[in-house]
């Protein structure tokens, strides 16, 4: 299964109900980022693509639900917010991160680099992101189960499942 966000695809020529692998697809779209996010089914279907006829394909807007579909993914492709990427490691998915541009300091091309250099995820920068790379990054991750668990299993040990109380107990030692 895989969670993500497929505009950058759709945008790039990808064809994501298209996926040759029989994975179910949920796609988020974020109509604050991409307002063309809300013509989705518009764009698939330029592209040729109904995706009424593709019963593992789930089309939201915004996904309410996001423990229980990370809970469901064996992918997820994403930007790189700090948020986001702990959700992920805490959940320990395996994910292909694409750092939006846009942000002060390259800071979500850094974020991901922490978890790429722990082999946690891999990464495509959206200037290098095509349609043929990105669909040979998912081939090569689906089509190598035990690569893709391993990510998943080094993004778990990541996690820091205590940091509330870790920050909890500094301010409680900083006050005394």
């Amino acid at each position: 299964r895989l969670v993500g966000a497929a505009n950058l695809a759709c945008k790039a020529g990808v064809k994501p109900v298209h996926l040759a692998w029989g994975i179910a697809a949920a796609l988020y779209f974020d109509p604050l980022e991409d307002p063309s996010a809300m013509k989705l089914q518009e764009m698939l279907k330029e592209k040729g693509i109904d995706a009424h006829e593709h019963k593992n394909l789930i089309i939201r807007e915004y996904i309410n639900d996001m423990p229980r579909c990370l809970a469901a993914a064996d992918i997820v492709i994403c930007r790189c917010g700090a948020m986001t990427l702990a959700e992920l490691k805490a959940a320990g998915r395996a994910s292909v991160l694409i750092p939006s541009p846009n942000v002060a300091e390259n800071h979500q091309y850094h974020n991901a680099m922490a978890l790429v250099n722990n082999g946690a995820a891999v990464i495509i920068e959206e200037k290098q992101l095509t349609a043929e790379l990105f669909e040979k990054t998912l081939d090569e991750l689906t089509s190598d189960k035990a690569k893709l668990e391993a990510i998943g299993k080094n993004a778990l040990a990541m996690a820091k499942p205590q940091a509330k109380k870790d920050i909890a107990d500094i301010i409680v030692s900083l006050a005394k």
